[in-house]
């Protein structure tokens, strides 16, 4: 099971294009999951799940059979990317985040630290995540970016767990 064009275009479209509201009023703190489902005349379709005890994602990767390709996108200190290798079957993990200072008139966020500090993140997040192997594969680019190395119909799922920034 792969998620097709609409989930790679949630992705290059930093998540408003395809899924209307998913950041309206919530300063991009809304979690979602894009999997692709079947409708019940068995036309593929992709769905966004709304998840809100997130450690239950990778239960529900599992419950819904998918081992494959994800991405997380919005990784700050790995600690979910963490979550997510340690209770799920993936294969791979795509851990995206550009861990890049933006100008506050670009990009106003608590997490929008000085340079220095987000290349500590990346380092941190680079040493955390290595026990995983090539099951962790950290993406340092915006979501728009990232999602350009993706052909259709090879991911499994998308989880946005911050603002989408196509920097």
């Amino acid at each position: 099971m792969a998620v097709g064009n609409t989930a790679l275009k949630l992705l290059r479209s930093g998540g408003r294009n395809y899924f209307p509201g998913l950041f309206t009023g919530l300063k991009g703190l809304y979690r979602s999951v894009a999997v692709r489902a079947y409708y019940h005349f068995g036309v593929p379709m992709p769905v966004s799940i709304p998840v809100d005890a997130r450690d239950d994602l990778p239960r529900l990767l599992t419950m819904l059979g998918l081992k494959g390709e994800g991405v997380e996108i919005g990784v700050c200190s790995g600690g979910y990317s963490e979550i997510i290798l340690e209770r799920s079957e993936l294969r791979v993990l795509h851990s995206v985040d550009p861990w890049k200072h933006f100008e506050k008139v670009v990009y106003e966020d608590a997490a929008n630290d000085p340079q220095e500090a987000m290349d500590r993140k990346y380092q941190g997040v680079a040493a955390l995540l290595s026990r995983f192997g090539s099951r962790s594969h950290i993406v340092r680019e915006c979501s728009v970016e990232a999602s350009r190395a993706f052909e259709d119909g090879t991911l499994d799922f998308v989880y946005i767990d911050a603002k989408c920034f196509p920097g």
